[in-house]
């Protein structure tokens, strides 16, 4: 004997609360996707910047080390 879960599942009517599960765990997949992007790109800002100004300080030695004395 069958259950009426059971007999619902094979007539296909339960499928409908899959259908709502899927697209609840998509938009949460996405969701998390997307503050992982947003983590990622702020972290290499935040690497990056001391990079940049490493840059900067060794191109104004470099210009200066260049340059001919003055008389």
């Amino acid at each position: 004997m069958a259950t009426k879960d059971v007999k619902a599942a094979e007539r296909g009517e339960a499928r409908e609360g899959m259908r709502i599960a899927k697209r609840q765990l998509a938009a949460l997949i996405m969701a998390a996707a997307g503050v992982a992007i947003v983590f990622s790109i702020s972290m290499f800002a935040v690497m990056a910047r001391p990079l940049f100004l490493v840059a900067a300080l060794l191109g104004g030695v470099r210009q200066d080390a260049q340059r001919p004395p003055r008389t």
